[in-house]
């Protein structure tokens, strides 16, 4: 069973690791968080971005040229994570 608010606090943490002005898919970021997670599953990888997002910690952009969503942190998740 997949801890949710670990996993919460994971996703950020992934995001917190880009360089600035960087955005992650969301294959990526499920990518590096499977190793710690074995049985997660996309699902709730996006119930965990879908919480960070509703509490303003993290936003994306759509890449065109991909057509995706890239996500990363925003400012106040930036402060939440110490990094501003």
């Amino acid at each position: 069973m997949i801890d949710r608010i670990l996993l919460r606090d994971r996703v950020r943490t992934v995001l917190a690791a880009l360089p600035a002005n960087r955005r992650a898919s969301e294959q990526l970021i499920f990518d590096k968080l499977k190793p710690d997670f074995p049985d997660l599953r996309a699902d709730d990888l996006r119930v965990s971005i879908e919480w960070n997002q509703g509490k303003g910690w993290i936003d994306y952009r759509y890449n065109a040229d991909q057509e995706r969503d890239e996500w990363f942190l925003s400012e106040r998740g930036r402060q939440k994570e110490g990094l501003a």
